[in-house]
């Protein structure tokens, strides 16, 4: 168990371990996806799903009036060419965004990362097997670092202790997906032998915040916003869901919620970030008005530079307002990290 009280920081690395794209492939994957043309009124090009919700979006925007949708969705086709495009050289989505500063490409965008993320979803070591939105293979999951995060969840953890399960965790991803929460309780489920009802309503007690935005709630989540099944891609409200889609240069602006994921960065002891790539906006994000308790500061650097990892340490240490002493990061995956320093994350 988490006998301290224990800040997870999760990055797209994180989720790579379960099959998700990042970086390039992603981007890869929307320009594909939001290349719209068209041959004698048929979507020649791009994902037809994508159109249609988009076509629909415009017909609704015009009370019905079709000719005028049909215009407007002239220029979302327009603007996913032009993020097609602009993936050629781009670095990322949210780059692409940011820089053009149009409407047309943000909706476009958005719509199409909900699409690709929900698809990856359905597709990833946690995909819902035959459908089955109440099953999942846990063998398939074994070579993440969720396991490991479950088994540090439950060691030593009676089964009368598990309203207090995350009592010392909090979760802050930067990932669209919804891995952590759907996985977590079926690991409750295998390990207690509980009903999967029963775990959903534990695992609804964690503090988790996602700071971009999810892909949708799922639907035994409390809260607002869309509900949408694990990996379900073709039933999805894609504009609907893009609303609650944030790219990075989008600041989280409930200052409720940044004051409560600030409060759990200054009072924790220990804070681990796991496959994050350390962009400054990031980090800007994370910084807590008052310096971190923790004395115990891990991160993932799997790819990164000798040199880059002394800026990162730097950089880590200066948000967290702390010496660099504090600060530890590994050049290893996400699961390395959990099996190598299980003693220390449980001391």
């Amino acid at each position: 168990m988490f006998r301290n009280r224990t800040v997870l920081i999760v990055g797209a690395g994180a989720s790579f371990e379960a099959d998700f794209p990042i970086g390039g492939e992603l981007l890869a994957r929307l320009a594909k996806s939001l290349n719209i043309t068209y041959q004698f009124n048929q979507v020649q090009t791009g994902d037809t799903r994508v159109e249609n919700a988009l076509r629909r979006h415009c017909i609704e925007a015009f009370g019905g009036d079709q000719h005028a949708g049909l215009a407007l969705m002239n220029q979302y086709a327009a603007a996913g060419r032009r993020i097609a495009e602009a993936a050629r050289e781009g670095m990322s989505i949210d780059a692409i965004i940011d820089q053009h500063e149009n409407p047309d490409i943000e909706l476009v965008g958005k719509v199409g990362i909900v699409r690709e993320i929900l698809k990856a979803e359905g597709s990833s070591k946690l995909k819902c097997p035959n459908g089955r939105y109440d099953e999942l293979s846990l063998d398939s999951c074994k070579d993440t670092w969720l396991p490991r995060l479950g088994r540090l969840l439950v060691e030593g953890r009676k089964i009368s202790e598990l309203e207090q399960i995350f009592d010392n965790l909090t979760i802050i991803t930067f990932n669209y997906d919804r891995s952590i929460e759907h996985y977590l309780p079926f690991s409750l489920v295998s390990h207690y032998g509980i009903t999967l009802q029963r775990a959903r309503e534990l695992v609804s007690k964690l503090r988790i915040f996602h700071p971009f935005g999810t892909v949708g709630r799922l639907p035994w989540q409390q809260g607002e916003g869309t509900i949408v099944q694990f990996g379900d891609s073709d039933q999805a409200d894609l504009i609907g869901v893009s609303s609650q889609i944030r790219t990075f240069t989008e600041r989280l602006s409930d200052e409720a919620t940044l004051s409560e994921m600030h409060s759990s960065i200054s009072i924790a002891d220990r804070i681990v970030m796991l496959g994050f790539a350390y962009h400054r906006p990031n980090l800007a994000l994370l910084e807590p008005r008052f310096p971190t308790e923790a004395k115990q500061i891990f991160g993932t650097v799997k790819g990164i530079s000798a040199q880059g990892q002394r800026a990162v340490k730097d950089e880590v240490a200066g948000m967290l307002k702390i010496g660099e002493q504090y600060v530890k990061l590994f050049d290893s995956t996400c699961s390395q990290l959990f099996d190598e320093n299980w003693r220390s994350l449980t001391a």
